[in-house]
Order: C-alpha cells, then sequence, then structure tokens
C-alpha cells in the first residue's frame, strides 16, 4: 500500500535559502483551514477546494491535508445538476476495486461516510443500483470508517452486510431508509458483530434494524418514533447508556426495565407517553438512576423523574403536541425535590408570567422559553414582538440569568417575522434590559441564530 512522504519545506528567495518555519507553526495555519467534525456538507465542500489547493503546494502540505481531505466521503444518489461530486466518488472507488496503492491508501483515512438521496422512482432506479453497488464493494476498504449516516437509502442485504463489515464503527444513523422488498430477518444478523457507541434512528426506520442493535455498548441512543416492541426489557444486566432520546414510551415493563439496567443514565428526553400509562404503578427505589442531570420530557414523566435524583436541567414538553405544558405551584413542589440545585429550566411563556420561577429556583442561571405562533396569531394582533415584551415586562429584572433560549414553534415559515434585524431589537430593546447578566440568547423554530455579548465590542454578535 502507498503511503504518504514527506519533508519539511524548504524556503528560497531569489536562489537563497531562507530561515525554515517550524513545521508546528504550518500544522497551527493548516489547522485554520480544516473543517470542524460537524461541518455541514457545504462548509466541507468549501474546505475541500482549499485542502486540494494547499496539497499541491509541498510534500509536506500534502501529507498533512489530504487525511484530512479523505475523512469524510458522501455518496450521494441525486442525479445530474443537483450531485457534482459524483464523477469524483466513483472514480475514487473505481480506483480502489482496480487495487491502486494511492486510492486504497486514501481509503484508510475515510473517518466519516454518509449515503443520501437514494430513494426515487424517476425511472433511473438501474442507474443508482450500480452506482450504489460500486461504493458497497469500496467500502470493504475503508476499514477505519467511525460514523456512517444512512439518509433516504434502501436497506438491502448487501448494504447489511457491507455496514456489519466496519468494525470500527461507533456511530450509526439512520434516517428514511425504508427496507428492500423481501428483505430476510437473517440479513439483520450482520449487525450483531457491531460495537456502537451512538445510535440514531431518527424516522421511518424498520422495526427489525432496531431490534438488530446491541444495547450493550451504545452510550447515546436516539429513537425518534413510535416503537412498540420490548427494546430494554428484552434481556438483562446493566447497559451504559448515558443519553436517551426516545419518541415513545409504549409500557410500564419498558419503563422499569430501563430504570434498573441503565444506571449511567444522565440525560433522557422523552417526546410522548401513552396515553395510558400510569406511571405511578412503575417501580423503582432510590438507588435508580443515580447520575441523571437532565430531563426534557412531559411534566408528569418530569415529576416521576427528578425527586431523589442530582437533576440539574429541566426543559417540560407536552404528551400530545409538542408544546410545553402550564406549571402549577403544586407541581413545582415536587420538581425542587432534586438533590441538585435547577440551574436551566425550559418552561412555557405562561408559567413564566403566572408563577415566579426565580423564588422557587434561585440558582437558576439558563431559561429557555417555547412560544406556539402560527399567522392566525398575526390575524388577532398577535406578533412574536408581543411574546418577547411578555418574558421581559412581567416580573422584576432578573439578574442571575445568564442564558436565554427561545424557540418558536409552528406550522408554517414564518422566518420573515424574525430577521435578524428584528431579532437584535428584541435583545437590545427588550430582553437585556430585564436580563442584564445574559450573554447568549438564540432564537430556534424560524430564522435560527445564536447571539453573545461581546464584552471587547460592548455588541452582540450574530452565528448562524
Amino acid at each position: 500500500m502507498s503511503t504518504l512522504t514527506w519533508s519539511s519545506p524548504v524556503r528560497k528567495s531569489n536562489g537563497l535559502e531562507l530561515c525554515p518555519i517550524p513545521n508546528e507553526i504550518y500544522l497551527d495555519i493548516l489547522e485554520y483551514i480544516r473543517p470542524p467534525h460537524d461541518a455541514t456538507e457545504s462548509i466541507f465542500a468549501t474546505a475541500k477546494r482549499d485542502l486540494s489547493s494547499l496539497a499541491l503546494v509541498c510534500r509536506f502540505f500534502s501529507a498533512t491535508t489530504l487525511p484530512w481531505i479523505f475523512e469524510n466521503v458522501c455518496f450521494s444518489g441525486s442525479i445530474g445538476t443537483r450531485n457534482t461530486s459524483a464523477a469524483s466518488e466513483s472514480s475514487f472507488c473505481r480506483s480502489i476495486l482496480k487495487g491502486s496503492g494511492t486510492a486504497r491508501a486514501m481509503a484508510g483515512y475515510v473517518k466519516k461516510c454518509v449515503f443520501q438521496s437514494w430513494l426515487s422512482d424517476d425511472g433511473d432506479e438501474w442507474f443508482r443500483e450500480e452506482l450504489i453497488g460500486l461504493y458497497l464493494d469500496a467500502l470493504a476498504f475503508m476499514p477505519n470508517i467511525e460514523e456512517l449516516t444512512l439518509m433516504e437509502t434502501t436497506i438491502t442485504r448487501d448494504l447489511l452486510k457491507a455496514i456489519g463489515g466496519l468494525q470500527k464503527l461507533s456511530t450509526l444513523t439512520i434516517n428514511l431508509c425504508p427496507c428492500a422488498p423481501n428483505l430476510k430477518h437473517r440479513y439483520f444478523a450482520n449487525l450483531l458483530s457491531l460495537r456502537l457507541k451512538s445510535c440514531h434512528f431518527r424516522s421511518a426506520v424498520n422495526d427489525e434494524f432496531v431490534l438488530a442493535i446491541n444495547l450493550d455498548t451504545v452510550r447515546h441512543f436516539t429513537l425518534q418514533q413510535k416503537f412498540t416492541h420490548p427494546l430494554f426489557s428484552r434481556s438483562h444486566g446493566p447497559i451504559p447508556l448515558e443519553e436517551l432520546d426516545i419518541f415513545w414510551v409504549e409500557s410500564i415493563s419498558e419503563c422499569e426495565a430501563l430504570l434498573s439496567r441503565a444506571t449511567a443514565l444522565k440525560t433522557i428526553r422523552v417526546k410522548h407517553t401513552h396515553k395510558l400509562l400510569d406511571l405511578s404503578k412503575i417501580k423503582q427505589t432510590s438507588s435508580t438512576l443515580p447520575h441523571l442531570t437532565t430531563i426534557e420530557a412531559p411534566l408528569d414523566v418530569a415529576k416521576f423523574l427528578v425527586p431523589g435524583r442530582p437533576v440539574s436541567s429541566i426543559t417540560l414538553t407536552n404528551s400530545t403536541r409538542g408544546i410545553i405544558e402550564f406549571m402549577r405551584p403544586c407541581d413545582i413542589d415536587v420538581l425542587v425535590k432534586s438533590t441538585r440545585p435547577i440551574t436551566h429550566l425550559g418552561i412555557s411563556l405562561y408559567s413564566h408570567r403566572d408563577i415566579p420561577l426565580w423564588k422557587h429556583f434561585p440558582d437558576m442561571r439558563s431559561l429557555e422559553f417555547l412560544i406556539y405562533f402560527d399567522k392566525s396569531y398575526l390575524q388577532v394582533g398577535l406578533d412574536p414582538t408581543t411574546e418577547i415584551k411578555t418574558i421581559s415586562s412581567v416580573w422584576p429584572k432578573l439578574p442571575n440569568i445568564q442564558s436565554l433560549a427561545i424557540r418558536f414553534e409552528g406550522p408554517e415559515d414564518l422566518d420573515e417575522y424574525f430577521s435578524l434585524e428584528k431579532q437584535l431589537q428584541w435583545i437590545s430593546e427588550d430582553l437585556f434590559p430585564h436580563f442584564p447578566a445574559i450573554r447568549r440568547c438564540s432564537f430556534t423554530g424560524f430564522n435560527r441564530c445564536q447571539w453573545n455579548y461581546s464584552e471587547s465590542r460592548v455588541s452582540w454578535i450574530a452565528e448562524r
């Protein structure tokens, strides 16, 4: 296999050799161009072009940047102008399969791989089948892949076999991936050998895929769809789960299994619970979930989990629509029974309006508001500014709050009412005067943006 060779750059001017610059300085400069681990596809594409240019400068730059260039690969099924990288990716994979030493060396640097946009009914299925077959064959020569994401990709026998061969795979994300017709149950056995640390099932994932995952090594688990099969109660013994994001809690037995097995759980997010689920019947002891610190769940689930545990962050969601529920004084009496001070609260605007929460949670430093908003509100004279002013006007100044998050949700695209100019006006005229210690303020839902206060500039800076 080819290896990357290099020597320290030699600086010259008019034929004279200049004093060398330490390689560490070059590396520091190049790191500024390297895309971050969570970079979007467009950001990575731009950085990849810059890194490719730098790779042509000298052998040292080449040996440094080429592993970064091939660290992320994206195999897209989009056709024509929607996919400008298909030619280079297919050429790369063909070179791998032909035995090119350089291509196989570069394949060894691949750590993150994405398959996306392979579902189509436009008559090009034969082409996509050939192309994805090429990519799956090449996947066998990428033994260091740690993260794999499948989006809008049909789950086939060949795909399951290829995934099972990625022995260093630690993170798997699946979204909108139907199974091929007549895909047999036994093919999912390819997944049993995986030792995943993070597993995320976003939407429209076959139940058999979920059941094939070995939870004995998973620390971060997401299941954002209704799932009625036994998941935690199908086996016994502790699991190392630290973060759980689950859409649906179906039964008492599943809840009890989770409480008893997930002894390391720190964060739990629950979107919905079954309307007939009676949490009072669930058996638990004071020793269950001893490390739980963060809860994002309906109010009844939060009241069930908080008392006697070291919870410091609570975000309340509704069991039906995803809208934050109203809190009553009797609810607060339960939530304050955490063994640690509550420093973050995610609540409804109406709970903030009706209850002096800072009196019950004196250590609170971060506040999050979820506000439902649609165009019908505009028709009756309400607009986002009205809701913002409610946040800042109902109580005296709150000098201890350092971070605000305001999440608007609704069925329509209302970005025009949430321009950056409008957001800055809300912060400067309404929020900052009422919360004088805030240094972070984010708006999500429409025209997402995070604002940070710059002490040196004495102004708010937007980060998209």
